[in-house]
């Protein structure tokens, strides 16, 4: 019995993340981490895109049971898949594209806040 998969065999997960028309771009961007970075289920379901941060090329990897949390680089296809999944809009797109307007306007007590 082996403890790793082939490149062949990883190919093939890839590919079948990829194939949902649906969520198939968010399946790629969760086992690429997963199989680079090797974490716990728990911790890929707890992967959140604010952990990423395209400017950098970095990863945060939140570890659990008392394992350290630590960044990790990410390779150019992690970076890319990365990108398209925050789309456009998104303020760790890496500056290629503007942030997305405020759609709502700040509430009085918010104001009073930043307005002393």
């Amino acid at each position: 019995m082996r403890d790793h998969l082939h490149q062949n065999e990883i190919d093939k997960l890839l590919t079948a993340a990829k194939a949902s028309p649906r969520s198939g771009q968010r399946n790629y961007l969760l086992v690429l981490p997963a199989l680079r970075h090797a974490p716990r289920i728990s911790e890929v379901v707890d992967l959140r895109l604010a952990d990423i941060d395209l400017t950098a090329g970095r990863i945060f990897c939140r570890r659990l049971k008392g394992s350290v949390s630590n960044t990790h680089p990410m390779q150019g296809d992690e970076i890319r898949a990365a990108r398209t999944a925050a789309g456009p809009g998104h303020p760790r797109h890496a500056g290629k594209h503007s942030p997305r307007p405020r759609t709502t306007t700040p509430s009085p007590r918010r104001l009073a806040r930043v307005n002393p």
